[in-house]
């Protein structure tokens, strides 16, 4: 079975900034890695974690009316909850959707779905609607 994983954005400290698009466009193939368990390997969009604000966003965008694959829904819950019990961090999962079929998907734009928070998906918060709505009231609120 062919697995494969499209990386779709990092940011280097301070940069937002894709210095490499033709790399970042690569597909990540996890060929000739055997699955242990039944696990296969996953991936989610982004994860922000900033420790000394002992903090972590992780967010994965889907194009609209799309669900999470039960392997990122897990991976999210997972890291969330490590986040929060191994360090006590508050953490925040995020399933977002945008509706853009060609072209770069504009993370900032995309609308809420659900969270993860407090170890149970919820709908979000009244009066944050977009994923920036969130993440501003995230790092600068809670």
């Amino acid at each position: 079975m062919r697995s494969e994983s499209l990386v779709l954005w990092w940011c280097q400290v301070g940069s937002n900034t894709i210095h490499n698009r033709e790399r970042a466009s690569q597909l990540v193939l996890f060929e000739g890695l055997r699955h242990i368990d039944g696990c296969s390997p996953t991936d989610i969009d982004g994860v922000m974690a900033i420790r000394k604000h002992g903090k972590a966003f992780i967010i994965e965008s889907k194009f609209k009316g799309a669900p999470l694959k039960p392997g990122q829904r897990m991976m999210i819950e997972d890291l969330v909850n490590a986040f929060h019990r191994g360090f006590g961090w508050t953490s925040l999962g995020v399933h977002a959707a945008h509706a853009i079929d060609v072209g770069d998907v504009v993370l900032r734009d995309s609308t809420i779905v659900q969270i993860y928070f407090e170890a149970r998906w919820q709908r979000c918060w009244d009066g944050y609607d977009t994923v920036k709505e969130l993440y501003d009231f995230f790092w600068d609120c809670l």
